[in-house]
């Protein structure tokens, strides 16, 4: 029997845009794909950032959309060096 397993990417955005992340979850939704957003978790903490790496490491894709507000998040700058340094699957859009 062949075992099929879940794909997942981890989402990369600055909150900014927001509305077209979202659209773009929508789609990878549809597609079957799981997806990651930290502003949607639903168990917020301090610990965020523990949770976001364990969220990169667990993904199969690490997808950034790129603009001008996630090239000026230190948030997505922290998240680019936590898929570097698990040597995830990396995609821009």
């Amino acid at each position: 029997m062949e075992m099929v397993t879940e794909f997942k990417i981890f989402l990369s955005h600055s909150v900014q845009d927001s509305e077209a992340i979202v659209e773009i979850r929508k789609a990878l939704k549809g597609l079957g794909v799981r997806t990651y957003l930290a502003e949607e978790d639903k168990n917020p903490s301090a610990s965020i950032s523990r949770k976001i790496e364990k969220h990169i490491k667990t993904s199969n894709l690490f997808l950034l959309l790129i603009s001008k507000n996630s090239g000026a998040s230190p948030y997505v700058n922290q998240e680019i060096g936590f898929a570097k340094s698990s040597k995830k699957g990396f995609s821009q859009s």
